[in-house]
């Protein structure tokens, strides 16, 4: 699932970042590159995560709700820099409700279906929208 996660944010970062970035710097006119490439960050990293914060929190409220109730059934004391930096290496699980466990792994299914979809409806626009025609037209008359 992990690896699904990181498949998924590269998917992610290629179609809207970085190729935005290269489609921008492409068209944009030379005198005003630099703006344009700073109105695309604004919008994706800006006013895109706002949104996405908004979308995603109204749909996953719950979410934290068992994670809440997860984290309370698991006592764990304090402990200083080096000793937790001691912990990351042991293998032990903490022990939890078997329901909390299963709430949280149905959960997990949605939690990543649903940026996965999102993901894939802009793809397919983008896939649509985005290709350059002036090229193949100059490509094909050659």
């Amino acid at each position: 699932m992990i690896m699904l996660g990181v498949v998924l944010h590269g998917i992610c970062y290629d179609f809207f970042f970085v190729t935005g970035f290269m489609y921008t710097d492409n068209k944009a006119p030379k005198e005003v590159r630099n703006q344009a490439q700073s109105l695309l960050v604004f919008f994706t990293q800006g006013v895109g995560m706002f949104f996405g914060y908004k979308i995603a929190g109204a749909k996953f409220a719950a979410v934290q709700e068992s994670s809440d109730a997860l984290a309370a059934t698991i006592q764990t004391p304090t402990f200083g820099f080096w000793e937790s930096f001691g912990k990351m290496f042991l293998t032990e699980k903490p022990t939890a409700t078997a329901g909390i466990v299963q709430d949280a792994m149905a959960n997990w299914k949605t939690f990543w279906m649903f940026p996965s979809l999102m993901a894939l409806v802009v793809a397919v626009i983008f896939a649509f929208a985005f290709w350059d025609k002036v090229k193949q037209e100059k490509a094909s008359t050659e």
